[in-house]
């Protein structure tokens, strides 16, 4: 690769990782009094609290437990006034503050994470935001933290129906107050949308042998990005220009018209039978960053309902691996499945129970194997 400060590593460096081995410790859902009807995703706070929010329609609120797994509170609800949401995105806690992303209404909530009290409201829209016109045609996406004065906010420009040009997503610095937007930093392509027809009108199918953008921020506000097709990590600083990378020579896996079938339904089959394959899956499912400032990467596998997942340095040095359930056919999110958080030495996930549909978040303890 012709790129300065990249690091690329050779078959040798990963065949021979170390093992990762994951053993439950704690659950964290429904009892008598309380019943998750769609979790969304979920964090975490130094004193290991788990913060789980609920989006089913009318429900809208974000539950607090215990480390030991003890129900503490319930914050807000569906609605738009204060301390009420019409969405729940990209929760953050700082400074004994847990920052609620409200996409739908463009604004944040803020709690104190000592009394859980309703500190204030910002509203993050063009009346607010002197933008200077560089979010025109564009909707509020996603929202990071680099710093406690800047933010990166996401906005995206959404593709057109039947059209083959994908959307784009738009990264601006922003100040903390939300009042003057930066220069753009980034922009990345969006998974494309394959368009059909069916009885009820024109539809719209992802396919997740598509390639999309990855992009993650680790709590000290270093930004890494990656296309899923490659195991091409990039670190940019603040002003969008990259600073290192590092690169694995993944062996790829073949696509195939049943793995377009396998992910469609009845209304999209027409759609999976026409679209234009890929020649083989992208490598990368997801991409996170916790708090040891460890990039954990879910990889696709040969097999449909396993992932494999890598757990890398910054610079790029591979700490383990470990093979975990993921559906290979599920829907290609912007950065894969949203039911993964990892702090410390624990990796927290959502699961899910095959017959009755009840929904958990489960610790897991993380061990490091040598082989």
């Amino acid at each position: 690769m012709e790129i300065e400060n990249v690091t690329v590593f050779s078959e040798e460096d990963f065949e021979n990782a170390d093992t990762i081995r994951l053993i439950k410790d704690q659950e964290f859902g429904d009892s008598d009094d309380l019943f998750f009807a769609n979790v969304r995703g979920f964090i975490t706070d130094d004193s290991g609290r788990v913060y789980i929010w609920d989006i089913a329609p009318g429900t809208l609120t974000i539950h607090l437990f215990s480390s030991d797994g003890d129900y503490i509170t319930s914050l807000g609800r569906s609605g738009r006034g204060p301390g009420e949401f019409n969405s729940i995105c990209c929760l953050n806690v700082r400074s004994n503050r847990l920052y609620v992303v409200d996409i739908a209404l463009s604004r944040i909530t803020t709690y104190s994470t000592d009394s859980f009290e309703l500190l204030e409201t910002v509203s993050i829209d063009l009346n607010n935001l002197n933008s200077a016109g560089q979010l025109s045609g564009k909707r509020f996406w996603r929202h990071y933290f680099i710093d406690d004065e800047t933010r990166l906010l996401a906005y995206k420009a959404p593709q057109r129906a039947f059209e083959d040009t994908p959307a784009t997503i738009h990264y601006f610095t922003a100040d903390s107050a939300y009042q003057e937007l930066g220069e753009e930093v980034l922009k990345q392509n969006e998974v494309l949308e394959n368009w059909g027809d069916s009885n009820m009108g024109s539809i719209m199918k992802q396919f997740s042998f598509q390639k999309k953008p990855l992009i993650t921020v680790t709590p000290t506000g270093r930004i890494f990005i990656a296309d899923s097709d490659e195991l091409f990590i990039r670190e940019l600083n603040k002003e969008g220009d990259v600073i290192e990378g590092f690169y694995y020579p993944v062996p790829r896996i073949p696509v195939t018209r049943e793995d377009a079938r396998n992910s469609a339904n009845k209304m999209t089959m027409d759609i999976a039978e026409s679209v234009e394959l890929p020649k083989v899956w992208p490598i990368m499912q997801s991409m996170w960053s916790d708090d040891n400032e460890r990039l954990w990467i879910s990889t696709f596998t040969e097999t449909e309902d396993e992932l494999e997942w890598w757990v890398i340095e910054t610079n790029g040095e591979l700490i383990g691996k470990f093979r975990w359930p993921g559906d290979r056919e599920a829907p290609p999110y912007i950065n894969g499945s949203t039911f993964t958080h990892i702090q410390g030495d624990y990796f927290y996930t959502r699961e899910e129970d095959a017959e009755t549909g009840l929904q958990t978040v489960v610790r897991y303890r993380v061990e490091r194997v040598t082989e």
